[in-house]
């Protein structure tokens, strides 16, 4: 009966173990976190001092989470897809793909954020949700915020 009680304890301990970290893994499977989930729409983008405020009559930057881990939206007048990869407080889009519609924007701000938005999101974003908002910072500093549409 000894025995039977290492054996147990030698090789059950660790199965159970593996299997807790192999469940603790899921939630970087690229599965968005239920909280993420959902329709947001880019209200502002700061980085360093400069901020830069987008109002209703702007081209909309948007970003759709799927429960599935799929990602798309709209920037400016192109539609993009790819996959958010999430884990505990962090987010990044991979495998992004955006159409190329030719459209005139006069203000150049916004063709340059149009031409940023993408690889902002491709980085390591940590993430906070606050209230009805998405804050996404990324490793360059920049602070990305959306609303819940």
């Amino acid at each position: 009966m000894k025995h039977l009680h290492r054996w147990l304890a030698l090789t059950l301990v660790p199965a159970l173990l593996l299997l807790a970290a192999c469940g603790s893994m899921a939630s970087s499977d690229g599965r968005s976190d239920q909280g993420l989930t959902g329709d947001w729409a880019l209200i502002e983008v700061q980085h360093g001092t400069l901020r830069f405020s987008l109002g209703d009559s702007r081209p909309p930057f948007t970003l759709r989470l799927h429960a599935d881990g799929r990602a798309d939206g709209q920037v400016a007048c192109n539609r993009w897809r790819g996959e958010a990869r999430v884990s505990t407080g962090w987010l990044r889009l991979e495998r992004a793909a955006a159409d190329r519609a030719q459209c005139r924007i006069s203000d150049p701000r916004i063709t340059a954020l149009e031409r940023r938005y993408l690889s902002a999101l491709r980085s390591n974003n940590g993430y906070r949700l606050d209230g009805d908002r998405l804050i996404l910072q990324n490793t360059q500093g920049e602070i990305w915020t959306y609303q819940r549409q």
